[in-house]
C-alpha cells in the first residue's frame, strides 16, 4: 500500500466531517449526514482506486521484462513452473511478491496457467489472463512457447508507448484544466488582498456561505467531469 489503510480511514473520516458541517448550511441534519458519508465513502474508493491503478500500472510496465525471463529459461530447457521461479526471484517490486505467491500456488499443485488467472483475477491485468491462455494453448497442443510469449512481450511494449503518447497530448488540456480549477482561489486571495474584508460576507454571512458550499460543490463536479474527459 502506498497509503496505509489507517490513513485513509482517518482521511475518509475527517473529509465526512467537515462534509457534514458545511452541508449543515445548506440541508437538513438528516440529508447533511448521509451526504456526508457517501462523500466520506467516496473519498476512500477513490484513494484505493488511485492505489490500485498505480499498482496495475508499475506490474504492466514490469511485464515485458518478466516475460524475457521466462523466455530465457524455456529456451534453456526449463519448464514454466522453473520460469516463474526465476522471476520471483529476479524480477522488480511488486512483480517479484505476485510471483512468489504464483510459485507458491504451484508448489500447491495449481498448473502454471491456473496460477497465472489467479494472478490475473487479484491483479485485474488483462495480459496476465493473455499469458495464461497462451500457456495453456501450448503446453496443450505443443509448439514454440518462447517464440509465443515474446510476441506478447513486443505487444505490451507498443501498448505502453501508445499510452505515454496519450499522455503526452493530453498533457495540455490537463493543464487547462488544474488552471480553471486554480482561478477561483487566486481570484477570491486576489481581491482579499486589493479589498481588505472584500470576501468577508462569503466567510461570515449565513447567506455567503451557502454560496461558497454552491461554489465549491460546482467547482469539484467540473473537476471531475475534466478528469473524466481527459482520462
Amino acid at each position: 500500500h502506498v497509503v496505509p489503510p489507517w490513513l485513509v480511514l482517518v482521511a475518509a473520516t475527517v473529509i465526512t466531517a467537515i462534509s457534514g458541517a458545511a452541508l449543515t448550511l445548506l440541508l437538513s441534519k438528516v440529508l447533511a449526514a448521509l451526504a456526508a458519508i457517501a462523500i466520506g465513502l467516496l473519498s476512500a474508493r477513490e484513494i484505493f482506486g488511485w492505489e490500485l491503478a498505480r499498482y496495475q500500472y508499475r506490474m504492466l510496465q514490469q511485464m515485458p521484462d518478466l516475460i524475457e525471463l521466462v523466455v530465457s529459461a524455456t529456451r534453456a530447457g526449463l519448464p514454466a513452473s522453473e520460469a516463474f521461479a526465476w522471476v520471483s526471484r529476479d524480477a522488480a517490486s511488486p512483480t517479484r511478491e505476485e510471483f512468489s505467491r504464483v510459485v507458491k500456488e504451484i508448489t500447491l499443485g495449481r498448473t502454471p496457467e491456473q496460477a497465472l488467472m489467479a494472478l490475473h483475477r487479484r491483479t485485474r491485468i488483462n495480459e496476465y489472463a493473455i499469458f495464461a491462455v497462451t500457456l495453456a494453448v501450448q503446453m496443450r497442443s505443443g509448439g514454440r512457447l518462447a517464440e509465443s510469449i515474446e510476441n506478447l512481450a513486443t505487444t505490451i511494449r507498443q501498448r505502453l508507448a501508445i499510452a505515454a503518447r496519450a499522455q503526452a497530448l493530453a498533457a495540455e488540456s490537463r493543464l487547462s484544466a488544474r488552471v480553471l480549477i486554480a482561478m477561483p482561489f487566486i481570484a477570491g486571495v486576489t481581491m482579499t488582498v486589493m479589498h481588505h474584508g472584500y470576501m468577508s460576507p462569503l466567510l461570515f454571512d449565513p447567506r455567503g456561505q451557502r454560496l461558497l458550499i454552491g461554489s465549491a460543490i460546482a467547482l469539484i463536479v467540473g473537476a471531475l467531469t475534466m478528469r473524466r474527459m481527459i482520462k
